[in-house]
């Protein structure tokens, strides 16, 4: 490493005495090497000192007519940013002068008579105290100038969230349909400001209900807007002219999958999902699932089954997704739900789908909506953080979707 060359000295305004008087503080600071300029009244400082081209001003206010502490404070406006370094020199015994050159925000104080050393400590501790100050300064201004922008780009990206939450919110099912035989409640919990849950509920035709649940990875913007192309791309109809066929819940998931795998959504490319139709005449529901949790089949007996069925996450290989079929029989209840469930744990242990299920069975005579309410409330506030602990904030998106069987 090479070594520094010596510090370049700083230009001193020396204020105060003609040339002729000032020798003793003039020599010592040509014999230091210091570069100088002169004035002799103080009101001529501030001038000077505008012009630029000073680094440190000495004001003598022994000197007549210089009125050095007014010239300090004149001087202190004068300089860029009030960081101009002014050391007053002073007799040794003049305290009162002392205090208000301090007040008029004087940096330092020499000695009259003057020791070299001294004078030399002084002007060099001054001068790099105040040029750090100035330094400082300027970062902090270009700190806060960044910050503003920070902030105002904060702002936008809020309001821009704001619309997507509005938007997203708007593409959910705005209160449940009303069906012969079914009655549907959903709820959802968002980790952030959009998620990356959603849920449908519809009619496919005179005889058919579909519904789903779909979960994608990740959090955030990318989620929700992989959300949004999953409900633009289920077809659950395949037409033929003036005819058409319902597609199995299997071929469903299949025909999402190839788009999305065709699509190349390599940012946030995968989705569970289950997606369920059920005949109104038979009470047979069709059913399939991609990566999802298996729903929970619960009997008005207090039996309870897992809707498992498997399949693959969408988005990643074209591998076939299986329908499965169950008869609901009057009371019996279908709850699908998301990963988000999993992160909910109660008081005394219970956690994920068996505290979901113990909820569910609390106070069973609730009306469906209600009962969703209920169970969302409980396990929304006993979030469950990282480190094991009940934050209040969810870890990740919830969604409850309950299919209750009503004839």
């Amino acid at each position: 490493m090479s070594e520094q060359g010596p510090e370049k000295l700083p230009r001193v305004l020396l204020v105060g005495q003609g040339q002729s008087e000032m020798g003793s503080l003039r020599a010592q600071l040509e014999a230091l090497g210091y570069p100088l300029e002169f004035c002799e009244r103080g009101s001529d400082a501030p001038g000077l000192v505008k012009d630029g081209g000073v680094d440190l001003v000495i004001v003598d206010v022994t000197s007549p007519g210089v009125e050095g502490v007014r010239a300090c404070r004149m001087i202190k406006e004068a300089g860029p940013g009030g960081v101009m370094p002014v050391l007053l020199a002073t007799l040794r015994a003049d305290r009162e002068t002392r205090r208000m050159g301090a007040q008029a925000g004087a940096d330092g104080f020499l000695n009259k008579p003057i020791e070299a050393d001294e004078l030399r400590s002084q002007v060099g501790l001054v001068y790099r105290t105040c040029r750090l100050t100035k330094d400082l300064r300027a970062e902090n201004s270009r700190a806060e100038e960044l910050n503003a922008k920070l902030l105002a780009t904060q702002e936008v990206l809020d309001a821009e969230l704001r619309l997507a939450q509005r938007l997203q919110g708007s593409m959910l099912p705005q209160g449940m349909p009303l069906y012969p035989k079914l009655t549907f409640a959903a709820g959802l919990r968002s980790s952030g400001a959009v998620s990356g849950d959603f849920y449908d509920v519809f009619r496919l035709d005179e005889r058919h209900v579909g519904f789903y649940v779909a979960d994608a990875i990740g959090h955030g913007v990318p989620a929700a807007l992989l959300t949004i192309f999953v409900k633009k791309g289920i077809r659950t109809k395949q037409i033929s002219g003036n005819t058409y066929r319902l597609l199995t819940p299997g071929e469903v998931l299949s025909e999402l999958n190839h788009d999305m795998i065709e699509a190349g959504l390599s940012d946030t490319p995968f989705v569970t999902l289950f997606y369920g139709s059920v005949d109104l005449e038979t009470s047979i529901l069709s059913y399939s699932a991609g990566g999802h949790p298996s729903p929970l089949l619960m009997h008005p007996d207090g039996t309870s089954e897992l809707l498992d069925v498997g399949g693959p996450l969408l988005g990643i290989i074209h591998d076939p997704y299986p329908t499965a079929t169950v008869i609901l029989k009057p009371g019996d209840r279908v709850i699908v739900y998301s990963d988000g469930v999993e992160h909910a744990k109660s008081g005394n242990g219970q956690a994920g789908m068996d505290w979901m299920k113990a909820l569910f069975e609390k106070n069973g005579g609730l009306q469906l909506d209600k009962k969703v309410v209920q169970v969302m409330e409980a396990m929304t506030k006993s979030a469950q953080g990282k480190e094991g602990v009940n934050t209040g904030h969810l870890r990740d998106d919830m969604t409850v979707l309950a299919v209750l069987a009503t004839g």
